[in-house]
């Protein structure tokens, strides 16, 4: 046999508004069920009304008074509330054993609820409504059905069906109803306690909705979630019924998974309430429709299982599998979940402390982060390391990318970074933000940004540190775009170059700190000048700190500082250190070399430096300086590098 649930309502619903609009003779087992006295009828003992029925006129409040109500889930023995009508429920005993119940199988007609909202207005109070049968599953009972623009508001009580504690018929869509529930308790002993099929804005602010199968299953209109507790008890099953009812697995909110997924558009928000799923269930579970707009969103709450896919940018999901879940607004998470703080405020991820933060805010990293995507900054920041690890995704260009005013540090760094004497080592204990990324940097500095680095240490493990980009496109390559990083203090590891500098506007500033590099300089540019590009116009200042060049590629030399481009170099104090290698290889722009510097190259090796041959119109190099400039060893060449044995030893040169 083939349940119906609610399928025919819309067959019937036109004969039943017209026999419904008829006062129905009431029966009661020891006499008529009382007069409404001041609009209120009292029950002084049970009353049966299954053969009869009863249809609310006015404003009526039903005190059960500890007694039964004996209705049916039939045409004629149902309470029926229709438009204009309001039926207000209470047991005002002080055992609340008053109750309305039925003993009568669903026929599967139209009118199968015990209680029927046709328009009007039904409030519970307290009381209890029961509506289950032997074999629940099969012969199940609706307790109040809504619909034709219906109002039904839940603030006590309990209303416990075999199918569905409240609900609508898919085709109600003519006009919107409402269901709220503020308190009280509602089940389903093999279902869904809330089946919302129709035309309906339904809330939950409190209250406990559970069922065998789930709590809501939802098929059209708005459900709108701040409170309660919605639950699946994960054993029941809601069959293969035809009409969408069934195959609906189990879930404390189901929107739109059975065969026929939803009816209309539908709209799912849950901002707060305890969603808990037993056994295979889960807390919510959405289908798709390609007729249908389906939104769900998630801004709050506590889950059995991680509801990350319907929480939206702002929001995030704390808590694990074995404790549960919870949605919270970002800078709401407490400490212990916490990646990154701006003051008192706790953020899930990097990414979202950047997004909340105002211009001048300090973000303090509170644990090791992984990194999905770059970190875009375009404000005003301070991004304090606190001994924590960033790491970037090693398949981005950057772990952060600058296009506003970013300025790193750490306070947890004791010292400033220490190099050994040999230039091999540094020796710095500091929060890092490192990546593993070919393609790319782990800062990369650009469309005019600034970066400012006074601590921590930024790190590429296969190619740049930072990169500062400025005007590149020879089209457009007059427009500087005055990117720019200065570099106060910290460390700055990498594979390949530490700071890249490219393009018209860019510029580098170092005043202190350590740059140390695998297999390239320390500090370098980009000699390509063609007619699509021009990595030329640059600006580097060197007035402190140390740069370390290394080489490991077969068959090349070190260099601490390489200017292929085009721009202005000027060395005005710190120590310049190559590796068996070349100090500081001009191929293009303007050196100026004055104050205090010490450019320091050791090693006999001979070699290839990387050849970047010169397209725009440029003087080689011109050296203007002031006497006492202590250099190791000091040559210039184009194409190859026959590094002299003997040229370890200090030479003083001078020049004006």
């Amino acid at each position: 046999m083939q349940k119906v649930k609610q399928r025919v309502w819309s067959i019937l619903l036109v004969c039943m508004m017209l026999l419904t609009m008829f006062p129905a003779a009431v029966s009661a087992e020891g006499g008529a069920l009382p007069e409404a006295v001041d609009g209120v009828i009292t029950l002084t003992e049970n009353v049966d009304i299954s053969a009869s029925g009863y249809t609310v006129t006015g404003d009526i409040t039903l005190d059960l008074n500890g007694f039964e109500l004996k209705a049916a889930n039939t045409g004629t023995g149902s309470i029926k509330v229709p438009e204009g009508a309001k039926l207000t429920l209470k047991d005002s005993s002080a055992e609340e054993s008053g109750r309305i119940y039925t003993e009568s199988a669903y026929s599967g007609q139209a009118s199968g609820a015990l209680i029927r909202v046709t328009g009007g207005s039904f409030v519970m109070e307290s009381g209890y409504i029961y509506a289950v049968l032997d074999d629940p599953a099969n012969k199940g009972q609706f307790a109040v059905g809504v619909e034709n623009g219906g109002s039904v508001t839940i603030r006590g009580g309990k209303i416990e069906a075999g199918w569905y504690a409240i609900s609508g018929n898919g085709m109600d869509v003519a006009k919107q109803s409402s269901i709220h529930v503020e308190g009280g308790t509602l089940v389903s002993t093999s279902d869904y306690a809330l089946y919302l099929p129709h035309n309906c804005v339904t809330t939950i602010s409190d209250g406990i909705v559970t069922g065998a199968a789930g709590g809501i299953a939802q098929r059209r209109g708005t459900l709108r979630i701040t409170g309660g507790t919605i639950a699946s008890e994960g054993t029941g099953d809601t069959g293969s019924w035809g009409d969408g009812t069934g195959g609906m697995g189990k879930a404390a909110v189901n929107v739109g998974t059975s065969s026929q997924g939803v009816y209309g558009d539908v709209e799912l928000e849950i901002s707060g309430g305890d969603f808990t799923a037993a056994k295979e269930a889960v807390s919510v579970e959405v289908g798709s429709s390609s007729e249908y707009e389906v939104k769900v969103s998630i801004i709050g709450g506590s889950f059995a299982d991680d509801v990350s896919e319907y929480v939206p940018g702002g929001y995030t999901v704390i808590g694990s599998e074995e404790d549960g879940y919870r949605v919270v607004a970002e800078g709401e998470i407490p400490d212990e979940n916490a990646v990154a703080a701006i003051g008192t405020h706790f953020y899930s991820s990097l990414a979202a402390a950047v997004s909340a933060a105002e211009d001048g805010s300090v973000i303090k990293m509170l644990r090791d982060t992984g990194l999905d995507s770059a970190v875009m900054v375009s404000g005003t920041l301070t991004l304090d390391l606190a001994g924590k690890t960033i790491t970037g995704s090693d398949s981005a260009n950057a772990a952060i990318a600058v296009t506003g005013n970013l300025t790193i540090r750490d306070s947890t760094a004791q010292k400033s970074p220490v190099v050994s004497a040999d230039y091999q080592t540094v020796d710095y204990e500091a929060g890092k933000i490192v990546i593993a990324s070919p393609n790319g940097a782990a800062v990369s500095v650009e469309k005019g940004g600034k970066l400012t680095l006074e601590g921590g240490i930024v790190q590429n493990t296969k190619n740049i540190g930072i990169g500062v980009h400025g005007s590149t496109d020879a089209a457009s390559w007059n427009t500087p775009v005055k990117s720019a990083v200065a570099m106060n203090g910290g460390l700055v590891l990498a594979q390949e170059y530490g700071i890249g500098v490219y393009g018209n506007g860019a510029s580098f500033v170092m005043k202190d700190g350590v740059i140390s590099t695998v297999d390239n300089a320390a500090v370098a540019g980009n000699g390509s000048c063609t007619n699509s590009v021009n990595y030329g116009g640059t600006e580097i200042e060197i007035s402190g700190g140390t740069l370390i060049g290394h080489i490991t590629t077969p068959g090349y030399i070190a260099n601490a500082i390489y200017h292929p481009q085009s721009g202005v170099l000027n060395i005005t104090g710190g120590t310049i250190y190559a590796d068996n290698g070349l100090g500081v290889l001009m191929r293009n722009g303007e050196l100026n070399i004055s104050g205090s510097v010490s450019i320091i190259a050791t090693g006999d090796q001979s070699g290839q430096l990387a050849i970047f041959p010169l397209r725009c119109p440029e003087t080689l190099w011109s050296l203007i300086t002031r006497r006492g400039i202590t250099i190791t060893t000091i040559r210039l060449t184009r194409e190859r590098f026959p590094f002299p044995a003997a040229a370890s030893k200090p030479i003083r040169i001078r020049l004006r």
